[in-house]
């Protein structure tokens, strides 16, 4: 990539950003999460695409992942309504997601799927909007790991999608951890941003913070750019 500026993490941020914007390669071809939200979703819907997709989002392609889903919403439209899961028997929701979704653990997809929404029904009147409604972002991030499938990755990728989608703002949003996974820190430690016992230690959270920092420094908000470091990372060998 001889467009690419790796001589700081600033540098990468401000040659990175403008060809995202442009959809210039590698961010022709691969797309993020908030590009699989169906336009015509009401806002509620979209964040319960995005809370039942990122709950599962591991262990396979997300392209199968999410164009399983949306194939699914097609045929079963009411699937977005709590009620569906809560009414369809553990075994029929597992057969469903396994023939739509293609997970390898459906049985378990299935219980999260029951357990996360009477949880969802219970804590928050069974929308989704309601954990975002939390005036910062700290306590939407601690809201959404009440439900399971939500480790530290899942739950903020389902925070930045939702949040980027729905152009929420939260004050503390800089003192958040971007998810970093195994991609990104690679990349951050091939540039030399970190150093190898950071690198075998899997020192994430010096990452997210290294990150972070940057961003703000460049006045691009993280929650952008690691839109575009999802997809670069996977581009770095």
């Amino acid at each position: 990539m001889h467009w690419l500026d790796t001589n700081s993490p600033i540098s990468v941020i401000k040659t990175v950003i403008p060809r995202f914007r442009k959809h210039f390669p590698p961010f022709d071809q691969r797309i993020n999460v908030e590009d699989w939200v169906p336009q015509n979703l009401t806002d509620e819907h979209k964040a319960r695409f995005i809370f039942f997709t990122t709950s599962v989002d591991y262990g396979m392609k997300s392209t199968i992942l999410y164009k399983g889903f949306l194939q699914l919403i097609k045929d079963i439209p009411t699937f977005l309504n709590l009620e569906y899961v809560v009414k369809t028997d553990t075994e029929k929701l597992a057969l469903t997601l396994k023939n739509y979704l293609h997970l390898r653990w459906p049985n378990n997809a299935a219980r999260y799927f029951k357990y996360n929404t009477n949880l969802l029904k219970n804590l928050y009147n069974g929308n989704v909007l309601n954990i975002f409604k939390k005036s910062k972002a700290k306590e939407v991030i601690q809201s959404l790991k009440q439900f399971k499938g939500f480790g530290d990755k899942t739950t903020f990728l389902a925070f930045r999608a939702t949040a980027n989608t729905l152009e929420l703002k939260y004050p503390d949003i800089n003192q958040l951890q971007m998810p970093i996974d195994r991609h990104k820190l690679r990349a951050t430690h091939k540039w030399n941003f970190i150093n190898d016992s950071d690198y075998k230690k899997k020192n994430l959270k010096k990452v997210s913070q290294l990150w972070i920092k940057a961003c703000q420094k460049t006045g691009v908000s993280w929650l952008e750019f690691d839109r575009a470091f999802w997809i670069l990372a996977r581009s770095i060998r």
